[in-house]
């Protein structure tokens, strides 16, 4: 499902995904918001009932958006004004018959400001290159990675880095194995082992 309406600032399209909830709103960022929705019968028009309780202006009802393909479940990325609370209501629209799925309320960030990522340490292996990337630890401000192989040897580490929460390692050795430790520093240089993973390489 790839569509784009405008909306206030404008519409884009999100892949339909599924879950419990009926409505429910996700990556509430300053100027956006996803909302997911989903419903007991399938169906290809939604509309969106967007109430800013903030400013009158702002509130409107969309014209209904027709979806290639009939689902039960979907969803869909409202650019808003930031700083506001809104309540959205997501209307599937059947012939002239409407039938509310279900009303979220949030608040949009102030204008600039951003979600952290969430405090998850991840690695992909492609071929011998490691590629890391992490969000934000409580209580940290700069992080380091290091990666060693287990009997100690090629020892590779990041210089620390705070606003850079991604780092690769290229060329490992092969059917090699490796750990890989990634070390916060808060703000009193105090240094803490965040997290630490076991990784093999292959030939």
């Amino acid at each position: 499902m790839k569509k784009t309406v405008f909306l206030l600032v404008g519409l884009l399209a999100f892949a339909p995904s599924a879950f419990a909830s009926s409505v429910k709103a996700t990556n509430v960022e300053d100027r956006s918001a996803i909302i997911q929705w989903s419903a007991d019968q399938a169906t290809n028009k939604i509309a969106f009932k967007i109430d800013c309780l903030d400013n009158n202006k702002l509130s409107l009802t969309t014209k209904p958006m027709i979806f290639p393909k009939a689902s039960k479940v979907g969803g869909m990325r409202l650019l808003l004004a930031p700083n506001k609370k809104y309540k959205i209501s997501v209307i599937s629209v059947q012939g002239k018959a409407r039938a509310n799925l279900g009303t979220v309320s949030l608040k949009t960030l102030p204008l600039g400001a951003r979600n952290p990522l969430p405090a998850v340490f991840s690695y992909k292996l492609s071929g011998l290159d490691l590629a890391c990337a992490w969000g934000d630890f409580p209580g940290f401000s700069t992080y380091r990675l290091t990666v060693v192989k287990k009997d100690g040897t090629d020892k590779r580490q990041s210089g620390w880095m705070d606003r850079r929460k991604k780092y690769k390692f290229i060329k490992l050795n092969q059917k090699s194995d490796y750990i890989l430790t990634l070390e916060g520093m808060d703000k009193k240089e105090n240094i803490k082992l965040i997290q630490k993973k076991e990784i093999k390489t292959t030939g």
